[in-house]
């Protein structure tokens, strides 16, 4: 038996579950046609228990979070602020959130918006984890009314949401000038690597990374191994090897994941990349 079905079985013999308080927000509370906006999940739960990232890592299932908007309104996917990384039984490494979690998903209002009032549903699965773990699933709903004068206020999000929005990832490549992320090599054993080369400031300053947390997310059949992260003269490089199973549905190694990186001056930025195998150019 896995650990995780030790784990939910253990759950199921002591009963002893944890509330999780699940809200829908938005990040506004009145719509104009054409316009978009964005609708949080936020789960807040006990200290000591966590949930799980889109990818959980060694163990424990994802959060997700299905939206259903009225007619006309469409849904972009999930977005998930960066994790945290934490130890499980059996020296298991996981990536989730601890005393709160956050999804954000964005919405675009149709340019002919009819109505006045508008309702939203999402439909909310975890899986939260202590010394045991227990599943979960609730829809909840937030209703959103047309914008009818300038004087409508335009912040609808709370204070805990705010700070979930500072952990969303920009994009490494636009984020961040001469970075790259690429998967080379065999395409059974890619490797993985990412550079964050020094950077001059228009102050002057220089912005270098000097740490950095990563939490890859790969597409079916790559598996990736342990990252060596080190700082050379002119910038930090990751390199993660990889093995890689084809897939009917996935031909090529793929992957995408995110990067906590702290740089010289203290700051911590969330940064999202993508990076796909291609096969080496035939020199003939």
């Amino acid at each position: 038996m896995s650990p995780l079905c030790l784990l939910l079985a253990s759950a199921l013999l002591l009963g002893d579950e944890p509330e999780v308080h699940v809200e829908l927000q938005a990040s506004t509370l009145h719509i104009a046609p054409g316009e978009s906006f964005e609708l949080a999940v936020l789960l807040k739960y006990e200290p000591g228990w966590h949930i799980y990232w889109k990818n959980p890592g060694d163990s424990g299932f994802a959060t997700t979070a299905q939206l259903s908007a009225p007619p006309g309104f469409t849904v972009e996917e999930v977005r998930y602020p960066a994790p945290v990384s934490f130890k499980q039984a059996g020296d298991l490494t996981c990536y989730g959130y601890e005393e709160s979690a956050c999804l954000f998903m964005k919405v675009t209002a149709p340019e002919e918006l009819k109505g006045d009032e508008f309702s939203f549903t999402a439909a909310v699965q975890y899986l939260i984890c202590d010394e045991v773990c227990f599943s979960g699933e609730v829809e909840v709903q937030s209703k959103l009314r047309r914008e009818t004068s300038a004087a409508d206020t335009s912040e609808g999000y709370s204070a805990e949401v705010r700070a979930h929005v500072e952990r969303l990832p920009r994009p490494l490549l636009s984020s961040w000038k001469k970075a790259h992320a690429k998967l080379s090599g065999p395409q059974k054993t890619p490797t993985l690597s990412l550079w964050l080369p020094d950077n001059s400031q228009p102050d002057g300053a220089k912005l270098k990374a000097m740490t950095a947390s990563l939490f890859p997310a790969p597409l079916p059949g790559l598996s990736l191994g342990t990252p060596v992260i080190k700082r050379g003269a002119g910038g930090l490089e990751i390199s993660v090897p990889c093995s890689f199973k084809a897939q009917k549905k996935q031909p090529a190694p793929a992957t995408e994941g995110v990067l906590s990186v702290k740089t010289e001056s203290g700051e911590l930025h969330h940064l999202s990349f993508t990076a796909e195998w291609r096969a080496p150019a035939n020199p003939n």
